[in-house]
């Protein structure tokens, strides 16, 4: 059980990301449920991130690693109950956090996530997440082998120090690893009612067929050796 007014931490990573950060940090200001810190996490960005990131948040760590390592930053940090990670680049709607919340409290749930929409309207896009970050993650939790996506994602506090946070040594897939580890010792649930916007540029500069591959690539990776692919995703602005 937690209570009706637990302090919730969101942590963002960060990395150049000046064009989308600004849009994410309102819609956590925007949030119907208030009682939340924001930090960002960032990674050395060259761009005016961190400059924005500071108009916004109640704490801005700069300091140069990789993704996981820029989560557990952000944790050491954190006065929060409840974690929640959340991707540059993604906005969450209105009540995210308190729906969020709701299956947390009387539940025995560890971990929470919910159905990433994209911010463009193109049928790929729409086609992708509904398959790729929707139907597909909450059928693989609802058979004991969370697949999901970092974008949105939050977890028990107690949670998180029980598996030692994310795997520092993984420049991919730190996400997926740390659903399997809390699964062993704990619950993943899909709450289908909350909702968060992505960017697609990923897919949009990268291309949709190679990031399907990648991902497909990615998750069987793990599967077989519980560890990342050889190297980070790239970033496209």
């Amino acid at each position: 059980m937690i209570n009706e007014n637990v302090p919730v931490s969101i942590i963002i990573p960060t990395l150049n990301e000046e064009r989308y950060i600004e849009e994410t940090l309102l819609s956590i200001k925007n949030q119907t449920y208030k009682n939340i810190e924001i930090i960002v996490s960032d990674g050395c960005s060259g761009d005016k991130t961190v400059d924005i990131a500071r108009k916004y948040t109640d704490k801005v760590i700069v300091k140069k690693t990789n993704i996981a390592a820029a989560r557990n930053i952000g944790v050491k940090h954190a006065k929060g109950e409840i974690f929640i990670f959340l991707d540059a680049d993604s906005c969450l709607e209105p009540a995210w956090v308190q729906r969020t919340l709701r299956f947390f409290n009387g539940r025995d749930n560890d971990l929470v996530f919910g159905p990433v929409k994209p911010k463009q309207g193109n049928l790929r896009a729409k086609f992708i997440c509904k398959f790729g970050w929707d139907l597909i993650p909450r059928f693989f939790t609802w058979i004991g082998l969370p697949q999901f996506s970092g974008v949105s994602i939050a977890i028990r506090k107690s949670a998180f120090e029980r598996v030692g946070g994310f795997r520092e040594n993984m420049n991919a897939t730190e996400d997926i690893d740390m659903g399997f580890r809390i699964r062993r010792c704990g619950k993943v649930a899909f709450n289908k009612y909350v909702k968060c916007y992505t960017s697609m540029r990923r897919f949009e500069n990268g291309g949709y067929s190679f990031w399907v591959a990648r991902w497909a690539f990615d998750w069987v990776n793990y599967i077989f050796t519980k560890n990342s692919s050889f190297s980070e995703y790239p970033v496209f602005r």
